[in-house]
């Protein structure tokens, strides 16, 4: 991720920081003799902006690493959350649904006990004829 990122960029900057000293040391060793257009000064210059560039970058890579570790805890807790007010809203709503079972088997079962009180009352009513 991020780490691999900051590794590849430590990495550009330290081949270019080799480049810079092989053409330093090809001046140095062809008496001031300049390459690609940059004078030794220039060079050595260059050399120093790419050694601060790489000190910063490993000096922050610490922090990048714990700022990646605590965004990924920050999302596995937000989609916790999530879920859970997911799981929630499915509760709510099963409740509901088991209420709604519940009042039709109480209906049913008043139904089915009227039913059975009028059979009983006509089974009365016919041992007396």
């Amino acid at each position: 991720m991020r780490e691999d990122n900051l590794q590849g960029e430590i990495r550009k900057i330290q081949r270019f920081s080799q480049e810079v000293e092989r053409h330093l040391d090809r001046i140095h060793g062809h008496d001031g003799v300049k390459l690609s257009g940059l004078s030794p000064d220039e060079l050595e210059d260059l050399g120093k902006v790419l050694t601060a560039a790489e000190a910063l970058l490993r000096k922050y890579e610490e922090r990048r690493e714990i700022h990646d570790l605590l965004k990924g805890f920050v999302d596995v807790i937000s989609d916790t959350a999530e879920s859970l007010g997911t799981i929630n809203y499915k509760i709510d709503e099963l409740v509901l649904e088991a209420d709604t079972a519940m009042r039709r088997i109480k209906e049913v079962h008043a139904t089915m006990r009227k039913k059975s009180l009028v059979k009983a009352e006509w089974e009365e009513v016919m041992e007396k004829v």
